[in-house]
């Protein structure tokens, strides 16, 4: 019950990267008190990963509008993790040097997230994983085409009649998972 505690007030000045990653079957539940105290304690944060974590619509709401602002890598996937539009917004209009942004199973998240990644991490996103989050838009997938430093877009969606076509318009479109491969190779 007091491992933020434990990780966060002595490291939190220092601490760079936070992997939380834990499989679905042990699916761990944070608490927005631990979510402050993660938020206010690691200043330094560069790469953070909830992946297979629960955490709670208040939980990324602490997490959007207060983690550090230097934060390069975000892992936010599985399905005890539910942002929406509102939250992608405020995350990438405050944090502008994210690098590699996993959203997958954000069942709830439309275009409005891409277009507000665009506009804020045109020049900083190199991975983005967006699998199953189907109220993504093929169309709006292609608009990323304008992110000059984008290498791969993960949109596994079932839409193998369409893969093709869309990877022709967007090369970075890729069905190999780089998350999921870091996620498995903890199991």
């Amino acid at each position: 019950p007091f491992m933020f505690e434990i990780i966060c007030n002595p490291n939190g000045q220092t601490l760079q990267t936070l992997k939380l990653t834990f499989s679905y079957g042990t699916s761990m539940y944070i608490f927005p008190s631990e979510m402050m105290l993660i938020v206010t304690k690691c200043v330094r944060l560069r790469e953070v990963d909830f992946s297979g974590c629960t955490l709670s619509k208040n939980c990324v709401e602490i997490l959007v509008n207060n983690i550090s602002q230097n934060v390069e890598k975000l892992g936010l996937d599985g399905p005890g993790i539910q942002p929406e539009d509102k939250h992608i917004v405020a995350l990438v209009s405050r944090c502008k040097k994210i690098t590699s942004l996993n959203l997958a199973f954000g069942r709830e998240l439309t275009g409005i997230s891409i277009t507000s990644i665009i506009l804020n991490l045109k020049l900083t996103l190199e991975e983005l994983d967006i699998g199953y989050c189907k109220f993504i838009t093929h169309t709006k997938l292609l608009d990323m085409k304008v992110m000059p430093k984008l290498k791969t877009v993960y949109y596994g969606t079932g839409m193998s009649s369409n893969f093709y076509e869309l990877k022709k318009k967007l090369p970075q479109l890729t069905r190999n998972n780089d998350w999921k491969k870091k996620f498995d190779d903890l199991l």
